[in-house]
């Protein structure tokens, strides 16, 4: 490694962000990177050579020899941008710990000559050891050499002292508090050695100190389960968090609650079910961290902010629950966890990712029982929904709803299995997702889980074997999941799945791009669905938008106003005690494509998109336009918001002439022909 790569790298690392340039190149001049393979011993037992040891590339295992109990205890895990051996290096003492190569890899061995210089020139890089020296891992590496095995029954005082963990933690981490003296507490542990669990005991029981003994798994099931079942029937949660209760990964409830920083985590997540929040977002900022909702997507922040260390401590409560690695702060995890709200299951999808002021956490809120919605209650017009009707009833074909993230592409492809099964209920479904959003009792569903070979691929492959009627996909994402459910289309299958596309023509040439065969397409396509999402207006909340506001010559340079449509065009308003902005929930805008044979044919031939556009059939294709004009003259949507999600310049329209499709630039006052929605509206047929 280079001088000046050296420097970049280690200045990403905690203890020198604030050493000087100049220093960190005469440290990163006086050191030399070391290569390693796996297995290499890098720091034996009783070593004597004093080095800081930053590890470049790899992985490493920090472990201590424990010749009473005959077998090692991990410490933890290195990986890049960690380090070992800095008590050693600069103060000299003498550690138990080794360090030895799990993979191959490099790392940078500073000198203790160089780091003493560094002390005395630099007050910021004292500070930072100083700080890291008095750190909880620090203390657990000097008292893990000395772990004895107790027995519960000798610790009469197990009953009242246990009380300082909370019942959930200790039977999680399978453990109890024995004795107290002072502000010293005994934890008997099953797994002593479990660095992990023992850093969060610490941070649980961050008032006191903390001295861990071993117990046998016997002895805690009879003696330690016991006493947690006693104090379990006696603890009381607050009156906020008495409704809730946290499912373990063994399938047992348990009340929530014990510490603030847990208190505080389930208000949070109370508020974010209670106000209908997708998701959670847990943002640091320098000193403090910020909670925000995402609410009918829009980001709501919570009054209140979380202090730095509260947040640390928040954090590693949502690892723990989600069962990931508490000391792992420089990679990406993902997990989840659940929650009981009276009789309501809600999980919460945990995403953890390193930022430059800590971890941002984010929680997917998702309720698997949560009742499916109808297409009638998507759709709002009546010829598009039985447009959509018609596609989802084909017996076989492969059908898409596409559209950008968030734009409820699941909600409509569960819909429309609702309506399908709602029609017949002796056939197959098969569903195959990532995540399972809801449970279908009526299709056997398949989870993805990549880490073990199971991809949307492979799934597939398994389940067309046993010919399931409809076969859901939740997303096509490479060539060999599109290429499969084609062919699964044309064998008779009837095929639902998504894609990430802003419109139904850009649909094909997708599939195109993951080189599925033009032909292919053309016979096992039968329709796709587009959609993106708006907020909805509510009824009472609105205001006429006058005549001559900019955003009405906006809308007619698009075509979308002309003034002849029944009704005004109405926007969201602030009312007393009424929504924020006027405006709750979202309401979907459409686009809606059926394959005819003309366009059929134009597909197989590769045909380009200005061909695809010309062999449009307006009795089969229903534009963004058509939609976003309907829900602006039902009063549904605020015209801001209309303008905000539709593609800007050109944009498909009905043409006056024929009844073809074509691209044009509308003059800005320019009339839109009537529509087949506006056709019904003015009929009177139809409640809308």
């Amino acid at each position: 490694m280079k001088a000046d790569q050296a420097i970049t790298f280690l200045k990403t690392i905690p203890i020198f962000h604030e050493v000087s340039a100049d220093e960190l190149t005469r440290l990163a001049e006086s050191g030399g990177e070391r290569p390693f393979a796996a297995g290499d011993v890098l720091v034996p037992p009783h070593h004597q050579e004093a080095a800081l040891l930053v590890v470049v590339q790899g992985e490493c295992q920090a472990f201590i020899e424990h010749a009473g109990l005959g077998f090692e205890i991990e410490l933890r895990r290195i990986y890049p941008g960690d380090y070992f051996g800095l008590e050693a290096a600069v103060t000299g003492a003498h550690s138990a710990a080794c360090l030895r190569a799990s993979t191959d890899g490099a790392a940078l061995v500073l000198g203790k000559a160089s780091l003493e210089r560094l002390l005395e020139n630099s007050l910021a890089f004292s500070r930072a050891v100083n700080r890291v020296l008095s750190s909880e891992l620090q203390q657990t590496i000097r008292e893990a050499h000395g772990i004895q095995f107790i027995r519960l029954q000798d610790f009469p005082d197990a009953k009242t002292v246990c009380r300082l963990l909370p019942p959930r933690i200790s039977s999680m981490c399978r453990c109890l508090a024995v004795a107290q003296d002072g502000d010293r507490v005994t934890v008997a542990m099953v797994n002593p050695s479990d660095l992990k669990t023992r850093t969060f005991i610490h941070q649980a029981l961050h008032d006191f100190r903390v001295q861990f003994v071993a117990v046998t798994d016997d002895d805690f099931e009879r003696h330690g389960r016991r006493i947690l079942g006693e104090i379990l029937e006696r603890s009381s949660v607050t009156a906020n968090l008495e409704r809730m209760r946290y499912q373990d990964p063994q399938g047992e409830l348990w009340p929530v609650g014990g510490t603030s920083e847990e208190n505080l985590l389930f208000e949070v997540l109370s508020v974010a079910v209670s106000r209908n929040a997708s998701d959670v977002h847990f943002e640091p900022s320098e000193g403090s961290a910020r909670v925000r909702l995402r609410i009918d997507g829009r980001m709501i922040s919570l009054e209140r902010e979380i202090p730095a260390a509260t947040f640390r401590q928040l954090g590693t409560r949502i690892k723990v629950l989600s069962e990931l690695d508490t000391t792992r702060i420089r990679r990406p995890q993902d997990g989840r966890f659940v929650v009981y709200l009276d009789d309501r299951r809600v999980e919460f999808r945990a995403s953890v990712s390193p930022s430059y002021r800590g971890e941002k956490i984010v929680l997917r809120v998702v309720a698997p029982n949560a009742q499916m919605s109808e297409l009638s209650n998507l759709i709002l017009a009546p010829p598009l929904e039985q447009l959509a009707r018609d596609l989802f009833e084909s017996p076989s074909g492969l059908i898409l709803v596409t559209g950008p993230s968030g734009a409820g592409k699941t909600t409509t492809l569960y819909a429309a299995l609702n309506s399908i099964v709602a029609q017949d209920r002796g056939i197959s479904i098969v569903t195959i997702e990532d995540p399972v959003e809801y449970d279908l009792p009526f299709a056997t569903q398949f989870q993805v889980n990549r880490e073990t070979g199971m991809d949307f691929a492979n799934i597939l492959r398994s389940v067309l074997r046993q010919d399931p009627d409809v076969l859901l996909v939740g997303e096509i994402r490479d060539r060999e999941s599109a290429a499969m459910a084609a062919e699964a289309a044309m064998t008779g299958h009837l095929v639902l799945s998504s894609l990430h596309t802003y419109s139904a023509l850009e649909a094909i040439i997708r599939l195109r791009d993951l080189n599925v065969e033009p032909y292919l397409i053309a016979a096992a396509l039968h329709g796709v669905i587009t959609q993106q999402l708006v907020p909805r207006l509510v009824p009472g909340c609105t205001e006429v938008v006058p005549p001559d506001d900019p955003i009405v010559q906006r809308l007619r340079q698009a075509g979308l106003w002309n003034g002849e449509v029944p009704g005004q065009l109405l926007r969201g308003c602030d009312t007393p005690g009424g929504p924020f902005g006027g405006e709750q929930g979202r309401v979907a805008i459409f686009e809606m494509l059926s394959i005819t044979p003309a366009l059929r044919a134009v597909i197989d031939a590769s045909g380009s998109i200005t061909d695809l556009t010309a062999a449009l059939d307006p009795q089969s294709y229903s534009s963004f336009l058509d939609y976003a004009q309907f829900l602006l003259g039902e009063g549904l949507v605020a015209p801001e918001r209309v303008a905000a999600v539709l593609p800007t310049g050109p944009t498909l329209l009905r043409a006056a002439d024929h009844g073809a499709w074509q691209r044009s630039e509308l003059a800005p006052d320019a009339a839109l022909p009537i529509t087949a929605f506006e056709a019904v509206h003015r009929a009177g047929d139809g409640d809308h």
